[in-house]
């Protein structure tokens, strides 16, 4: 079953386009010389049910205020990445957990099992792959749909007159200024650019089957996201997931958290990014508490 559910993905269209990663690479290489800004934010995961319209809207219309905000306080492009449409995978330290004093396998994201109280819910189904593929590539063209027919922005913008007149709220009148001077020319004009997507590379299985080749090129490009990336627990430099994110070319993330040594930060850049290349790779430093 489980070979079946790949050999169907490897046949399906890519989530993301060849050029919209190549956009994205230049996006990142501008912000690392200092004339853009990277914004990556959203869920740490995403559920099935968030592919719904409502849901997809809201997460993006937070990350389209706070990408306004931004480029009206630095003055410069912002590069929204949300982690969203593929973050259905959810990182575990352990195998089993208690849930009302029953000894169940623990929920792994929606890919591989459900999260409910029973050994059924529990139980890794392969055919949650294309699950997953369809949840990913409908929040992905609701996201396009959402540019391409203004809607995010007109919600924007009612937000702003309502927080202005009734709220009273000055972030939202920013945010509605933020829009109007967006209406002009200029490389600053946030309407009409687009959102890319991300999530960790955690299921190595779900990631080669969206894998392809292309034409020409030295690295295949995975087409399940515009921008994916190394866990704290899958950054071994000898680790399948490392040696996977090496072989491909859409830019990379990698989390360090404070257990990272400066060695291995420096090995790991070396891996990933042996050609220096502008863009390639971007270091998400993972805080905690303390």
């Amino acid at each position: 079953m489980t070979s079946r559910c790949v050999r169907i993905l490897e046949t399906r269209e890519g989530i993301v386009a060849e050029p919209e990663v190549g956009r994205l690479l230049d996006g990142i290489a501008l912000a690392q010389a200092g004339r853009a800004f990277v914004l990556h934010a959203g869920d740490c995961a995403e559920g099935f049910a968030s592919a719904e319209r409502r849901s997809v809207e809201a997460r993006q219309r937070v990350l389209w205020q706070m990408g306004v905000l931004l480029e009206r306080r630095l003055g410069l492009p912002i590069i929204k990445v949300g982690r969203m449409a593929g973050q259905y995978a959810k990182p575990r330290s352990e195998d089993f957990e208690l849930v009302q004093g029953t000894r169940l396998p623990v929920f792994r994201g929606e890919i591989i099992n459900g999260g409910g109280p029973t050994h059924w819910e529990r139980e890794h189904r392969p055919e949650r792959l294309l699950w997953a593929y369809r949840a990913a590539l409908h929040t992905v063209h609701l996201m396009n749909d959402a540019i391409a027919l203004g809607s995010i922005r007109a919600s924007l913008q009612s937000e702003g007159r309502a927080g202005q007149a009734a709220l009273e709220h000055p972030l939202f009148a920013e945010i509605a200024m933020a829009l109007a001077d967006a209406e002009g020319p200029g490389p600053g004009a946030v309407v009409g650019h687009e959102f890319f997507v991300s999530h960790e590379a955690l299921l190595l299985l779900y990631e080669r089957a969206l894998t392809r080749n292309v034409p020409g090129a030295v690295h295949a490009i995975n087409g399940g996201a515009h921008l994916l990336w190394l866990g704290e627990r899958t950054r071994q430099l000898d680790g399948p997931h490392a040696l996977y994110l090496a072989s491909i070319a859409n830019p990379i993330g990698v989390k360090l958290g404070p257990s990272a040594t400066a060695h291995e930060v420096r090995d790991l850049v070396r891996m990933l990014n042996p050609g220096a290349r502008p863009g390639r790779l971007i270091l998400i430093p993972r805080l905690g508490t303390d």
